[in-house]
């Protein structure tokens, strides 16, 4: 694939899976990856004319745990895009609830934090959202200890309780 990559690059030309006729196209191409791409080279699984075909113009963006003073931002955002969506009122976020989010280290950079934002208005009953909303889901694990303590946030373990406990059926 790599080859094929390359030509279309190099050669502004490619040829479809199964296809005989060739296709020429003018195109720019931004890709990105979160792996080491010389390391990859140096361990021959990544072609070195590729690197550099694709590396004119290097952009390195930092993983949302190294600029965690776009958290608030991006809360606010994402609070205005879910209000509207699940036509909720959610004003805010309590300081004690923001502390908690800048200081969690988001593996899965903003599409998690989009995605905690999402369930924590989504469960809110409140003006905003609070410690506990950010952590419904993952509220214990079976140390007795809240999830939020940890800093962890809501994801991956067991509903407590359960969804009709949290959603207001009409």
């Amino acid at each position: 694939m790599q080859v094929k990559l390359l030509r279309a690059l190099q050669e502004s030309e490619f040829e479809r899976v199964g296809g005989i006729k060739t296709i020429r196209v003018d195109v720019r191409l931004v890709a990105a990856t979160n792996r080491d791409l010389k390391r990859l080279i140096a361990g021959g699984n990544f072609r070195e004319d590729l690197f550099y075909r694709l590396n004119v113009v290097p952009i390195r963006l930092p993983a949302l745990r190294e600029r965690t003073g776009d958290i608030p931002l991006l809360v606010e955002h994402f609070l205005a895009k879910f209000n509207e969506r699940l036509r909720k009122h959610v004003v805010g976020v309590e300081p004690d609830a923001m502390e908690l989010l800048v200081q969690y280290p988001w593996p899965g950079n903003i599409r998690e934090l989009e995605n905690v934002v999402e369930r924590a208005v989504l469960f809110c009953d409140a003006e905003k959202l609070h410690p506990g909303d950010l952590s419904r889901r993952s509220a214990n694990r079976g140390d007795g200890e809240p999830a939020a303590a940890r800093g962890r946030l809501a994801g991956g373990a067991r509903e407590e309780g359960g969804l009709k406990e949290h959603v207001k059926w009409r």
